[in-house]
């Protein structure tokens, strides 16, 4: 796509990391680029008993998204994938 030209409607997937080393988030975040995500980071974030975690979100095309989610899914330690438009 080029960068003048916008999307139009997207969709967030998120999940919540805390059992991941730094290299392996890196190279899922690699991954989904690689695969079509319009964009992807990571959050520091909280989880419960104050155990540290990242969030985990990616930005792609509705037609990408169960790809995404399949690929979240496998190289990721989440157990769920969550998803918005």
């Amino acid at each position: 796509m080029p960068r003048d030209e916008t999307p139009g409607e997207v969709v967030l997937l998120e999940c919540n990391l805390d059992d991941m080393t730094g290299e392996a988030l890196a190279y899922a975040l690699e991954r989904l680029l690689a695969a079509g995500a319009l964009d992807a980071w990571f959050a520091p974030i909280v989880m419960k008993k104050g155990r540290p975690a990242v969030l985990l979100s990616a930005l792609c095309r509705p037609e990408d998204a169960p790809a995404l989610r399949r690929l979240i899914l496998r190289e990721t330690t989440t157990l769920g994938v969550r998803w918005r438009t």
